[in-house]
């Protein structure tokens, strides 16, 4: 009997079904992935800055990453509507310093080459912010949402005096501190500041608070 002969489009799909299911599942580990889904929810991450080399996307946490300490680049490709985001980790198990992420990262600084395993969490709201290494919101930020406080950013994420600008999201409010614990000196920002560098607090705050 003649075999039915599968169409090429249908078995260009079930190449892509399968390599999204094989990347994105329990082989992630395994695997060392290098394409971009079309249409999938995923959150890849690239081994070069700008999105660029073999690249990673999962859709589930992920405790010991496929190429361990090497990825520079973060892209979300997630409908807009989605409160999807990732903590990536030093270590792997999810233990070490961690950081937040909630939108897209051209280039790591801190935790570049560093991240051994990533969660990815929800958002419980489309309030949050985005504090950054450099200037016009470059390089590694620390993000957190509405309601939530960071009371040492040098010893949960390695980044005490070194945010320089802050990305405000939604209905919310950020308040830099010089100190550790809330304390010290204070700036609270009710917009995007895309440099702090000129004032007090360029590199110099220690911990935030994001509110409504």
């Amino acid at each position: 009997m003649k075999a039915n002969k599968i169409p090429h489009k249908q078995t260009k799909t079930t190449h892509h079904s399968l390599l999204h299911h094989l990347c994105a599942g329990a082989l992630s580990v395994l695997l060392y992935c290098s394409y971009v889904p079309d249409g999938h929810a995923d959150i890849c991450f690239f081994v070069d800055a700008n999105f660029k080399g073999a690249s990673q996307c999962i859709t589930e946490s992920v405790r010991f990453v496929s190429r361990n300490d090497a990825y520079s680049s973060i892209k979300f490709n997630e409908p807009a509507n989605s409160r999807k985001y990732v903590v990536i980790h030093q270590h792997n198990d999810y233990k070490g310093l961690r950081i937040p992420i909630m939108e897209d990262v051209a280039e790591l600084r801190t935790m570049q080459d560093q991240i051994s395993s990533i969660t990815i969490e929800l958002r419980h709201s489309d309030s949050f912010a985005c504090l950054y290494e450099d200037a016009d919101y470059r390089l590694t930020p620390y993000c957190a949402e509405a309601g939530q406080g960071i009371p040492s950013l040098g010893s949960v994420a390695g980044m005490n005096d070194k945010i320089s600008s802050v990305r405000v999201t939604g209905k919310t409010a950020v308040t830099l501190y010089h100190d550790d614990n809330y304390k010290g000196k204070q700036l609270t920002l009710h917009q995007s500041n895309s440099d702090l560098t000129s004032g007090d607090f360029g590199d110099a705050a220690s911990s935030i608070k994001v509110t409504d």
